[in-house]
């Protein structure tokens, strides 16, 4: 059952893993250009929330030169997506899943027990449908809700609209009971799960929302949010070589008959505007000033995994990479499976639930150049490095 106050031995266990990311030049610079926010401010931020106590976490950064500064309109404006105000349910003993009833009321309410984000054409889409497809996890009635990181901006951040998304796979989840065969108890083993992609690094509304107020960097992040929500979420981030992420994304997202030229000019002139950023800004504020016009920054993994990594334990985050799950599908989905505690499927039901996944799939409109790709893996090779130091050289990781 979940409770505000964690033991003392849970807050060590907290305090102990806050920066286990290796930092060489590529993260120097970002921990003295804001050193109270990453260092100090940063291992606060973990033990109040670790804790349950968000009073402090809404402060903000010292003004400087570096961060613009907020208006009060713009402050009172943003106050409602402070998802800190939403107090956490107790959740009930007999799920599996975290669900609560709704107070004075027998209706259910449940939290996804994972998500699935990761970065643009990396197979989530395919991993998620392939997850939803065991019989232990109730499919939601969205496969990507986008709430966490986009769609709640366009109301009040209501809690209940982002529950009310996973109110088919909620009444699965009270249906579905087995009993245990030693004490006679029922138990509601199901599980649900969110599968939006973005929710691992679009941040774009970060220098507005309380705790991040005249930061150069963000303090409060998805991460944050969702472990305040519910701290034994699991997440599952799914990649895949940046540079291959680089060309499918531009291909697939880009409707106007992309060609070769055009994407060598589009990752050339990328390529330049990020470099400019840095010669002002630090590799973390360039990283999430990622938009539309600016998408490169979204192959750093190394920048948006270390500050999920700083949240939540290393035994709760599982990387996938998505030419792992397309080489040996058994495997990845077998190790998939295991994470979320779910049993054991053999290669005939895999295959059986693998004909019935989805995956975005969009006819290739061009064949990138040879020397694109050299700039790419160029420009990604010391990310990629960082990455793999930041997993202990655990999984391959593009170097």
């Amino acid at each position: 059952m979940a409770n505000w106050t964690n033991s003392n031995a849970s807050l060590a266990k907290y305090n102990a893993r806050v920066h286990t990311q290796t930092t060489d030049d590529l993260g120097a610079e970002h921990t003295k250009v804001d050193n109270k926010v990453q260092t100090d401010d940063g291992d606060l931020l973990l033990q109040q929330l670790s804790a349950g106590d968000v009073t402090h976490i809404r402060q903000a950064c010292p003004w400087n030169s570096g961060s613009p500064p907020l208006d009060d309109k713009m402050r009172t404006m943003y106050e409602m997506h402070d998802l800190f105000r939403f107090k956490r349910p107790e959740f009930l003993s007999n799920y599996k899943n975290p669900c609560w009833r709704r107070e004075n009321s027998s209706q259910l309410l449940c939290l996804p027990y994972f998500y699935v984000v990761g970065f643009p054409k990396c197979g989530s889409t395919f991993t998620f449908s392939t997850i939803v497809g065991h019989p232990e996890v109730a499919k939601p009635q969205y496969k990507e809700t986008q709430w966490i990181s986009r769609r709640r901006f366009d109301g009040s951040s209501n809690l209940e609209e982002f529950l009310d998304m996973f109110s088919s796979a909620t009444r699965l989840i009270e249906k579905n009971v087995v009993t245990d065969p030693n004490t006679g108890k029922q138990y509601h083993h199901m599980i649900t799960g969110e599968g939006s992609p973005s929710t691992v690094w679009e941040n774009s509304h970060w220098r507005y929302l309380p705790g991040n107020y005249n930061c150069t960097e963000p303090r409060v992040l998805n991460p944050h949010y969702i472990y305040h929500l519910n701290p034994d979420t699991r997440i599952i981030i799914v990649i895949r070589n940046p540079t291959d992420m680089r060309i499918s994304e531009y291909n697939f997202f880009n409707r106007h008959h992309p060609t070769a030229e055009q994407f060598h000019k589009d990752m050339v002139d990328g390529i330049e505007k990020f470099e400019n950023c840095r010669s002002s800004f630090s590799l973390r504020t360039c990283a999430y000033n990622n938009n539309e016009k600016l998408r490169t920054p979204i192959a750093l993994y190394h920048v948006f995994i270390s500050d999920w990594m700083r949240v939540f334990p290393r035994e709760q985050i599982l990387l996938v990479r998505l030419e792992d799950t397309h080489q040996d599908p058994h495997s990845s989905f077998s190790n998939i499976f295991e994470f979320l505690g779910l049993s054991h499927v053999s290669r005939l039901e895999l295959q059986t639930i693998m004909s019935r996944s989805r995956m975005n799939l969009r006819k290739k409109a061009f064949t990138a150049k040879n020397e694109t790709r050299r700039i790419l893996d160029d420009f990604f090779k010391p990310h990629n490095i960082q990455l793999a130091k930041l997993l202990n050289n655990t999984i391959p990781v593009y170097v």
